[in-house]
């Protein structure tokens, strides 16, 4: 399927991650504004004005009340970023738990050394796991639409 550009995008990479390999040890060397975002994730608008907030170092979603959100408070499957420390933070972390996991990034995150945005779910949407049909109606229908064209 061809991808339409998106507005303001420079460049994409695919991270090519080996079994073992810290990805956040890779955030880590790209430098400047930033969208890192799970594979299993499809952008369907335009994002780039939550980069013009300049005030923070990573911009992220919290999970919702689907998930325990008090133990780990943000998903990381689609992190805005602008700062190599954050993610050698969350390598460090990582490598003193021995593994690389979503509570060493959610301890970076709460730790309170870094500029912290929390965007609107509307960036990070997952379908509740309570659904037995998931219908595209209204404005959900424009976005099936938008994503097959």
């Amino acid at each position: 399927m061809r991808m339409r550009p998106l507005y303001g995008v420079d460049s994409v990479v695919r991270m090519g991650l080996k079994p073992g390999m810290n990805r956040a040890d890779f955030q880590a060397t790209i430098e400047g504004d930033c969208l890192f975002l799970d594979t299993d994730t499809i952008i369907v608008g335009d994002v780039i004005s939550v980069f013009h907030d300049t005030s923070f170092q990573v911009a992220v979603s919290a999970r919702g009340k689907s998930w325990d959100s008090d133990e780990l408070p943000y998903n990381q499957g689609v992190v805005f970023s602008r700062d190599g420390e954050f993610w050698k933070d969350v390598a460090d972390r990582s490598r003193l738990a021995g593994v690389y996991d979503e509570r060493s990034f959610n301890e970076a995150l709460t730790s309170g050394k870094f500029r912290v945005k929390e965007i609107p779910e509307t960036y990070n949407f997952s379908v509740p796991q309570d659904i037995s049909i998931f219908h595209f109606k209204g404005q959900r229908k424009k976005v099936l639409l938008s994503m097959m064209s």
